[in-house]
């Protein structure tokens, strides 16, 4: 999955959110040092929610992301 792979980019061709009755989110953090760029985790058309300095497995575990994601389910 190397930046501008053909991969990639079919991957990312067309709707990033598709599915009318779908909700779609995503959790990032600028800390996290396996997604790279960490800007690359938003989603055009999906709720995005930015934590602080959050590493990429300490997210499951972090409180505030749990809480998010239970209110995003309770939606």
């Amino acid at each position: 999955m190397a930046t501008g792979s053909a991969f990639l980019a079919k991957l990312s061709a067309g709707d990033e959110t598709p599915g009318a009755d779908v909700s779609w989110a995503t959790v990032w953090s600028w800390c996290d040092a396996v997604i790279w760029p960490a800007n690359s985790t938003p989603l055009a058309g999906a709720t995005n929610i930015q934590k602080g300095c959050v590493g990429h497995l300490a997210l499951p575990r972090d409180a505030s992301v749990f809480a998010d994601v239970l209110g995003l389910i309770d939606d």
